[in-house]
């Protein structure tokens, strides 16, 4: 996928990539200590999950609320956000993701993602 090259000169490792025959949808994960980075393409949009663990994945928006303190929990960022995000904060986000740090960190995002979702569907919750 494209932009993997920053990841692999920042240390990580791609550890799974996969391609549908359908939409061109795919993903890759990279790896980095105990920090997974998800790049995945789905037919037009594309998303950038972050994991301790490969199995829980929290969206990168998330993770920029929580290191910038900011108040915008609906705003969705670009594929070039993402990237300049992640390279000025691959550090503290890797050190957010350190199995020291997860179970807070954990904590942190699921709040921060129950808060997004009575802003965006708040007739429904």
């Amino acid at each position: 996928m494209e932009n993997s090259e920053f990841f692999l000169t920042d240390g990580f490792s791609l550890v799974a990539s996969d391609t549908s025959e359908y939409f061109g949808d795919c993903y890759d994960i990279y790896k980095k200590r105990n920090t997974y980075i998800r790049v995945a393409k789905d037919k037009s949009a594309i998303f950038v999950d972050v994991s301790n663990d490969g199995e829980n994945w929290y969206d990168l928006d998330l993770i920029k609320v929580l290191l910038h303190k900011e108040t915008n929990l609906i705003h969705t960022s670009t594929i070039e956000e993402h990237l300049d995000f992640l390279k000025k904060q691959t550090d503290n986000i890797v050190e957010l993701f350190d199995d020291e740090n997860y179970s807070t960190t954990k904590i942190k995002l699921e709040h921060l993602a129950n808060e997004r979702a009575k802003r965006m569907f708040p007739l429904f919750l």
